[in-house]
């Protein structure tokens, strides 16, 4: 093979990107830490009440799948708790004050008073209440670098509410969850790492069972990306193909915008220019390529559009504040930092 040959990596997705693709590419490629995925169960009468966890630097999104009874959820920004049942999986952003009651009349006691560290890393669940009916629920916490959930709270609703076939969860979610639990149960050679990447793949299915409930409605959950078809596709179109040689003109003709119009409406959705968000979309690309140390530097480059391994390295240093091979050798990679440095967001936000 000639040396300056270099294979391409794919990275290219299909035809039918749709949001949910585009909210797995952001997990995929940005710095989401799954905490304390755990198993709990409640009796009636029963309340929690939780303060916000978006705190040392960081933002979480929080869910339940319920796998028995029911209960109510509300946060400040509801006027109204929201009943989940048997069945229903809940995705939330946690970033205000919110309460989970067996009764929307029931007292609540803190979270904070019972969430200890070693419950956290037990991943056990919790066991509360008053020995009535009971409630139980799988729970967990998606946590985001406050600077990347910035992105993805513009694609993401701020609830999922996936409603269950008469008390059943999602056939798809059914089979993850048992295997979740058996990894959290079982605590065999690297069941934390096992069940993180099957909750970050019950959470892509989660989108995408509510992406088909949601099909063909204009729904008031969604974003003022998702009801803006232009830039939508725009959006589509740079994450379908991170590496063209994408301008603000090409983009505009690709949506039948004029540049003016596109430029300024991009910015009014999504708070940066498009080559500002391309610019994240190849540098969040590039992290997630480097955890391959197969692959060389110079096809990162060229699969993400740069002219040379030299160009993409110097837009990488400004970007991360090191190199590429500085970055693929650094702690920031290894699964056991991540959780390290996240270990008390939600306990105390240190």
């Amino acid at each position: 093979m000639c040396e300056d040959h270099v294979d391409p990596v794919e990275i290219v997705l299909g035809d039918n990107l749709g949001y949910v693709d585009i909210a797995s590419q952001l997990l995929t490629n940005y710095r989401c830490n799954v905490r304390s995925v755990s198993f709990s169960t409640f009796t009636a009468p029963w309340g929690i009440h939780a303060p916000p966890s978006n705190v040392g630097g960081a933002i979480t999104f929080t869910f339940f799948a319920m796998l028995r009874g029911q209960c109510y959820f509300q946060d400040q920004t509801q006027s109204e708790p929201v009943r989940l049942k048997a069945g229903d999986i809940f995705l939330f952003r946690n970033d205000c004050e919110n309460t989970l009651k067996d009764n929307p009349q029931s007292s609540t006691i803190q979270l904070l008073d019972i969430l200890t560290e070693e419950l956290v890393e037990s991943q056990l669940g919790l066991t509360l209440g008053g020995g009535g009916k009971a409630t139980r629920m799988m729970i967990g916490f998606f946590v985001f670098k406050q600077g990347e959930a910035l992105r993805l709270l513009k694609i993401l609703p701020r609830y999922i509410h996936v409603h269950g076939d008469k008390g059943r969860l999602p056939s798809e979610a059914v089979e993850v969850i048992h295997q979740i639990n058996d990894e959290i149960v079982s605590k065999r050679a690297g069941w934390k790492s096992a069940s993180d990447y099957m909750t970050r793949a019950l959470l892509v299915k989660v989108m995408r069972h509510y992406e088909l409930q949601q099909r063909g409605e204009h729904s008031p959950e969604y974003n003022q990306v998702m009801q803006d078809p232009e830039i939508f596709q725009a959006l589509k179109s740079l994450h379908k193909q991170p590496g063209l040689n994408w301008t603000v003109s090409s983009l505009a003709e690709e949506v039948g915008m004029s540049r003016s119009a596109f430029a300024a409406r991009f910015q009014q959705c999504m708070d940066q220019t498009p080559m500002a968000y391309l610019h994240e979309i190849r540098m969040h690309w590039a992290c997630s390529l480097l955890r391959d140390e197969s692959i060389g530097i110079k096809r990162i480059a060229m699969q993400l559009g740069y002219s040379s391994d030299a160009s993409f390295s110097s837009a990488f240093k400004r970007w991360a504040g090191k190199s590429p091979g500085q970055f693929r050798k650094s702690r920031d990679l290894s699964p056991e930092h991540q959780s390290n440095l996240y270990l008390r967001v939600l306990i105390d936000g240190e």
